[in-house]
């Protein structure tokens, strides 16, 4: 019964808002945007790709690239950062949800607040899961194959949706006598001043602009491919920016195209280094060798992308832009039947993880990351469920880089070694 008397007051509101002192009608001074619609947009992309970046049916959606998609395609800005979107509407309780809210999760892929979807009634949401789930209906409990998983992860919901603005009337006549003939052109607001300097071009899918120089620096924005900014200042391998928009932040030199663009290093030599593809819609690139590690850059399926060295299951990699960083090796073409091979210019595969660590006799563990659990050692198993970071298993057993492991609730499966540590 919420909805009906939500309409009544916001049509009595309008209605004595749209009364001019004379008594005539203005145009009303907002829209409504119903969850049902929320909704109704939302499924309409069931079945599309995950990626990790992605903001639009025709690249795929990340869990926020999706929702804020919804959103802005019936009319509210939602922002497409997680941190941003959860304080843009006011918050609303876990027994009061309707189909439309916007629902957050924590302790999923890292610690802290990193998932999102659009409920719909029911105790289900609709959201860009992950890989190879992609865009998705999901259940808080009973989950076919999430379990529980999200009730236990559920963090808070909030309600963008409702009244939106939309153009202003124009105010009534202050008497009969009052000329009506005052029609004004609409002001529009003054393009920013760029200062001077060189101009450069990004030339990554989507650069990080951050408060300060360094990786750990906070995201200010993100500058889209293509996107012209004017150079100010250099920082080792950091480049102060101002963007289009007028504002200003520090973005990794390597992301930039440019002829005043300086590089922290001379470009390998890279003819004799191994070359192999992107296998995922988005991988994320880190800056050491670990999941939690801070994010350099995202690198798309397909991308050719030079082999420096690995460790472990990771390798670091030479992205064509120039950037550098770590990425998980199971996501790159032919990486993971590599195990112990040479790979041309002396890369050689790191022996198995857990070889160095693990041994017959079980033992107890925690997870250093959120993890799907497998039901049998390798990606492309079907997934039982999905464990926390910091979740205390035993350890079985090893198969190559994965480890079959027991929960306490009795539950087992294979989870990747990487994520594994006494």
């Amino acid at each position: 019964m919420r909805r009906p008397i939500l309409t009544i007051g916001l049509t009595l509101v309008v209605s004595l808002n749209v009364l001019g002192t004379g008594g005539a009608l203005a145009a009303p001074s907002a829209t409504y945007v119903t969850g049902e619609q929320i909704v109704q947009t939302a499924m309409q992309y069931l079945g599309y790709p995950y990626t990790t970046v992605g903001n639009s049916p025709s690249e795929g959606f990340s869990c926020i690239g999706f929702v804020s998609y919804v959103y802005q395609s019936n009319g509210i800005p939602l922002p497409d950062n997680l941190w941003s979107a959860m304080a843009y509407a006011p918050a609303v309780p876990f027994d009061d949800l309707q189909p439309g809210d916007v629902l957050f999760f924590q302790n999923t892929v890292w610690p802290g607040l990193s998932h999102t979807g659009i409920y719909i009634g029911g105790g289900r949401f609709v959201n860009a899961e992950w890989y190879n789930r992609g865009v998705v209906v999901s259940s808080f409990t009973g989950d076919p194959i999430d379990g529980d998983y999200w009730e236990a992860h559920y963090l808070g919901a909030n309600r963008p949706w409702g009244a939106v603005a939309s153009a202003q009337p124009s105010a009534p006549s202050a008497s009969p006598t009052q000329s009506t003939t005052t029609n004004q052109a609409p002001v529009q607001e003054a393009a920013p001043v760029l200062r001077q300097g060189p101009r450069a071009t990004v030339g990554v899918a989507g650069l990080n602009v951050r408060a300060r120089p360094s990786l750990n620096g906070a995201i200010r924005s993100v500058a889209d491919r293509g996107a012209r900014v004017v150079l100010l200042k250099r920082y080792h391998s950091w480049d102060w920016v101002q963007l289009k928009s007028g504002r200003f932040g520090w973005v990794y030199d390597a992301g930039l195209a440019g002829q005043g663009v300086h590089r922290a290093a001379a470009p390998l030599a890279v003819a004799n280094l191994p070359v192999t593809r992107v296998t995922v819609g988005g991988l994320r690139v880190h800056a050491r060798p670990n999941i939690l590690a801070p994010i350099i850059t995202v690198a798309y399926r397909r991308e050719r992308v030079h082999l420096l060295r690995s460790f472990h299951n990771w390798t670091r990699i030479l992205l064509p832009n120039g950037a550098r960083g770590w990425v998980v090796d199971s996501y790159l073409a032919g990486m993971a039947s590599a195990q112990g091979a040479t790979s041309g210019a002396g890369f050689k595969r790191a022996s198995s993880l857990s070889a160095t660590r693990f041994t017959a006799t079980a033992f107890d563990a925690h997870l250093t990351a959120g993890v799907r659990v497998h039901a049998r050692p390798g990606l492309r198993a079907p997934v039982l469920g999905l464990a926390a970071y910091g979740t205390n298993i035993q350890v079985l057993r090893e198969v190559g880089n994965w480890v079959r492991v027991r929960f306490r609730s009795g539950r087992v499966g294979y989870v990747d070694a990487l994520y594994v540590r006494r």
